[in-house]
Parts: structure tokens; sequence; C-alpha cells
């Protein structure tokens, strides 16, 4: 299942596409196994509009499962080489909410 949300400006215009992907288990609609059914539109041939680093704290992802996210691959050392990762990962909602503070 895929979502589009269009961002526009207070004139209307559009301002960029925000692109959701889905995978529930049982919805189906994903092809055969091996076939990829959604296209996505090509990475522009230009600079990012802004490039901002954040510095995160080595213990951040401890501090985050404080939300009920208790998935190893963001703890366990053994776990994040099983997912091919040198550590454990910081969680995906927290990269969210970081980039949402750095960019408002």
């Amino acid at each position: 299942m895929m979502i589009d949300a269009n961002i526009k400006n207070d004139k209307g215009e559009l301002q960029s596409v925000v692109r959701t992907s889905l995978f529930i288990r049982g919805i189906g609609g994903f092809g055969h196994k091996g076939t990829i059914k959604t296209v996505y539109p090509p990475i522009p041939k230009r600079a990012a509009d802004m490039v901002k680093e954040e510095k995160t704290t080595p213990n951040q992802a401890f501090f985050y499962r404080l939300c009920n996210d208790r998935n190893p691959l963001h703890a366990d050392p053994e776990m994040a080489k099983m997912g091919g990762f040198n550590q454990p990962i910081l969680h995906g909602l927290c990269f969210k909410g970081i980039t949402a503070r750095s960019i408002q």
C-alpha cells in the first residue's frame, strides 16, 4: 500500500510529495515474489536544498526504548550484526523526530 501526501505553499503550488509505503501482512497487492510494483520518482540531479548534521548520543536508542520500541536491533550488538550493522542503530521514528526538529 502506498500513500502520497502533497505539500503545497500558501499559493497552492506543489512544494514536495511525501510518499509512504506500508507493508501490511495479508493485504496483498505486492505482485509475485521478486517483482516490485511500486515505482518511485527519480532522485533530482541537483544539490540538496539543505544539509545539516545533528549529533546524537551513543545511549540515545536506550532512552528511545522508553517509547516501548523494544526491537533488539537498537540495543543488542549481536542482533545489529545479524542485521548487517556494525553496532546497534537508532530507531527510524527517533530519526524522524530529529529531522523534524532540525528543519523547523
